[in-house]
């Protein structure tokens, strides 16, 4: 079986080949100003002999015809981007683009995990204040009801349940 990191790699080079990745690297092509003569025109972007030429069109042969993507081995977590064009400019640029879109789109992953975490983590604070809240005002309550001295057994609960929330209390804090 693979280690942990060598699969998180195979998970990564999943993510490079996909679709997403490569309608990226498609559009970005696409905005490039058209090539001055023929031998500079970039493969990947030559017109059909029908119709126009799409993105889509461009996002199959990026992902059958020009790039390769692979682990380096498994023993280090890299992975090889390959481009391929008899035009050097052109292999230099996909690859370059696969290498910015892939970066571009762990950055938002990242930033959404962190939203969806901070968002998690703000609802149960919230959540367990209000619960802090309502056995405060319950003992509050019995205790101004009742005016004892010595705590009867509700309210030793209720001070025991006070005093345990507290301590998460704390420990939330302390972990946000």
């Amino acid at each position: 079986g693979f280690d942990q990191g060598f699969r998180n790699v195979l998970n990564e080079i999943e993510i490079l080949k996909s679709r997403t990745i490569a309608t990226r690297v498609a559009e970005r092509l696409f905005e490039r100003p058209p090539a001055d003569n023929e031998e500079d025109a970039y493969a990947v972007l030559q017109e059909p002999d029908e119709g126009a030429l799409t993105v889509e069109m461009v996002v199959d042969r990026l992902r059958e015809n020009f790039v390769r993507i692979s682990p380096i081995s498994e023993d280090v977590d890299f992975i090889n981007i390959v481009a391929m064009s008899s035009n050097p400019e052109e292999a230099a640029t996909i690859a370059n683009l696969y290498a910015e879109e892939y970066v571009e789109y762990n950055r938002n992953a990242s930033r959404a995990r962190m939203r969806v975490a901070r968002e998690y983590l703000d609802e149960v604070t919230g959540d367990f204040y209000t619960q802090l809240q309502l056995s405060q005002d319950q003992l509050q309550g019995f205790m101004s009801e009742e005016t004892v001295v010595a705590p009867e057994e509700e309210a030793r609960q209720l001070l025991g349940q006070i005093s345990e929330l507290e301590k998460m209390s704390y420990q939330t804090r302390s972990q946000l």
